[in-house]
């Protein structure tokens, strides 16, 4: 994610996935099976939004269709889940959020087989956008965190620690922020699994008129 300043000079926060593979798929990727996909291998969209006085703008890429044979049950709910993921990206609504983790929850109750390749997990939408502090409009924070994040199989976020600190309060607000994420859980033959992410935030951060 890329954050222009409204007001000069320009402050950049750039948010880079480590793409941390699960340990069972980095284990078929050595076997020589098929390995994950990645969703940025996909078309890549992007969307801009205004939150703090700043221009957020993030890529973003569309849940693929299915690839793999499915049950006209599984297509179905497949087609769901890919219609109101998608939706999300476009668009941060509690409603549509609380709808894909109920299709979540259902895909499990009916044990559906997820109708695509291997791939790792996809975070949906700005739910998870970082809660900076003060600090962060004063000018003075410049550097990097690294936070751990576990991406449970039932949509719901599990553990997340910081990994390298960075002080001044950001930690914790990036920790609130993506304990909100929305996300497609990763895939491994066929059903959702739990997976760990590293997400390395960057600040390059110049001086900010007081916020009100």
């Amino acid at each position: 994610m890329t954050v222009f300043s409204t007001w000069l000079p320009l402050v950049l926060t750039l948010i880079s996935s480590l793409r941390a593979v699960p340990p069972a798929l980095r284990s078929l990727s050595h076997q020589g099976t098929q390995a994950a996909s990645d969703p940025q291998q996909s078309t890549r969209k992007t969307r801009s939004t205004a939150h703090d006085g700043a221009v957020a703008i993030r890529e973003y890429h569309d849940i693929e269709e299915a690839t793999e044979p499915c049950t006209p049950e599984e297509c179905q709910w497949w087609n769901q889940v890919r219609t109101i993921g998608n939706a999300l990206n476009e668009k941060d609504d509690k409603r549509l959020k609380a709808r894909f983790l109920v299709l979540l929850h259902e895909g499990r109750q009916k044990s559906y087989r997820v109708p695509v390749k291997d791939r790792l997990p996809q975070v949906l939408g700005d739910f998870g956008r970082p809660a900076y502090t003060l600090e962060f409009y004063s000018g003075k924070v410049s550097g990097s965190a690294a936070v751990s994040i576990e991406y449970r199989a039932d949509g719901s976020v599990g553990e997340v620690k910081i990994v390298k600190s960075l002080g001044l309060g950001i930690d914790e607000g990036l920790m609130r922020g993506f304990r909100k994420s929305v996300f497609l859980p990763a895939v491994e033959n066929r059903a959702f699994v739990t997976s760990l992410y590293t997400i390395t935030v960057e600040f390059h951060a110049g001086p900010f008129p007081s916020r009100r």
